[in-house]
């Protein structure tokens, strides 16, 4: 009987683990290069003379080393040095140059649901100014995140 509960109680930790792929380590990071792949095509013309890609990410659960994944593999697709980079230091950057060269991107997850992961993005870049969406929203289909729809899309 007690072996019968210990497999019952297993499994049912499995299931509420698995209920979003986005829970899983190796796919939360692969979440985040699919979102931040996004945000950089989103406005290519931000993307002008960028020579840094500075990336903020709040509400993620992201371990030191998984975030060190994700500025790897970003660095790596677009060829460009990628680097953790707050609001703050965005800000300061701008006010002491007028040759911006860090494209910013953020994201903050609003809301992890087994159905979908939802976030909001932004993206500054050079003199060009901001774009972003309020709401984006992921599903893992077919072994690979997939942007469903997004809300509120901005230009500045």
């Amino acid at each position: 009987m007690k072996k019968k509960l210990v497999i019952l109680i297993i499994a049912v930790c499995f299931m509420l683990s698995s209920c979003n792929p986005y829970n899983n380590a190796s796919k939360r990071i692969d979440f985040f290069v699919c979102a931040l792949t996004d945000i950089i095509e989103y406005d290519k013309e931000l993307n002008t003379n960028m020579k840094y890609i500075g990336i903020e990410i709040l509400n993620s659960e992201l371990s030191q080393d998984d975030f060190q994944q994700i500025l790897s593999r970003i660095e790596d697709k677009y060829s460009v040095k990628t680097i953790y980079y707050t609001v703050e230091q965005k800000n300061e950057d701008m006010k002491k140059s007028n040759t911006y060269k860090v494209l910013y991107l953020s994201i903050n997850v609003t809301e992890v649901k087994s159905s979908h992961v939802k976030v909001s993005c932004s993206k500054a870049g050079a003199e060009f100014g901001a774009a972003g969406y309020f709401a984006a929203y992921y599903q893992y289909k077919n072994n690979e995140w997939i942007l469903l729809k997004t809300e509120d899309e901005w230009l500045s």
